[in-house]
Parts: structure tokens; C-alpha cells; sequence
């Protein structure tokens, strides 16, 4: 089995073997020992300083919030608008799921300046005036 895992946006190195099952990626994101990915709190700490407000929208199911929030202020990016998630039940593609969040938050209002991620989920379905795609070796959702 492998000791990578999905980490916000990106794999890091676990230091525990979690892979395989629910049960087991919930225990280790309620742990909230995930590591911080660099070059996203620094993309994080700069929005804040320039006043920006910064939206997590992730394919983390809610169940996980407590330990995702956690691990989020344990990484020093945890001054953020919010973090939305996936609803439980949900049954539809994750990029459904974060189109219909950006296309909301727009309704609401709010101009999405900057949108970026791994995946082409994080930046499919428009309502960002830019995109920016990171680099993962590792993962592909399809």
C-alpha cells in the first residue's frame, strides 16, 4: 500500500501507512498531522496580507471538517472566509461539486480573483476571472 496521501491540494509523505479504506483516511485527517504544502501557505499568507479572503473549497467529505479545520490552523492558515466541503451523501463528480460551490459564492456576490489547485476539478466550470494549475505527479481524478 502506498505512504502517499492526498493533502490539500497535493501528496505528502505520511508518516503512518492510511491508505484503503474511509475508516482509516478519516482517522488520520481527524489526527490533523497532516503536513503544510509550502507553497500553499505562502499563496494563503499573501492573499491575507494584501486583504484578500481565501475559500478552501475541497473534496473532503464533511465528516472530516473538525480535523481539516484543525490541521488548517495548526499550518498557520487558519484565517480563512471558509472552508467548504463536500456534503456526505453527495453522489456527483467533485467537480460538479466545487462548480456549483465557486458559481454560489458568486451568486452571493463575491468576485473569485484567484482560483488554483492539482486538479481539473479545482479549476473546471468557470466563475474565476484566473486559473492556475498546479503540478501533481501523483494523482489524477478523472
Amino acid at each position: 500500500m502506498s505512504k502517499f496521501l492526498r493533502a490539500w491540494g497535493t501528496w505528502a509523505v505520511a508518516e503512518e501507512d492510511v491508505g484503503g479504506t474511509d475508516a482509516r483516511w478519516d482517522a488520520w485527517v481527524a489526527s490533523a498531522k497532516a503536513p503544510v504544502i509550502e507553497p500553499v501557505r505562502e499563496i494563503f499568507r499573501t492573499a491575507r496580507k494584501l486583504g484578500v479572503e481565501v475559500f478552501f473549497i475541497t473534496g473532503r467529505r464533511e465528516r472530516v471538517r473538525a480535523g481539516t479545520e484543525a490541521n488548517l490552523r495548526k499550518v498557520g492558515c487558519g484565517d480563512f472566509a471558509a472552508l467548504v466541503m463536500k456534503p456526505n451523501e453527495w453522489k456527483g463528480t467533485a467537480a460538479a461539486c466545487k462548480t456549483a460551490e465557486r458559481k454560489r459564492l458568486v451568486a452571493e456576490g463575491r468576485v473569485i480573483i484567484a482560483n488554483w489547485g492539482d486538479q481539473e476539478s479545482d479549476l473546471s466550470g468557470g466563475a474565476a476571472e484566473r486559473t492556475f494549475k498546479l503540478p501533481d505527479p501523483f494523482y489524477l481524478i478523472q
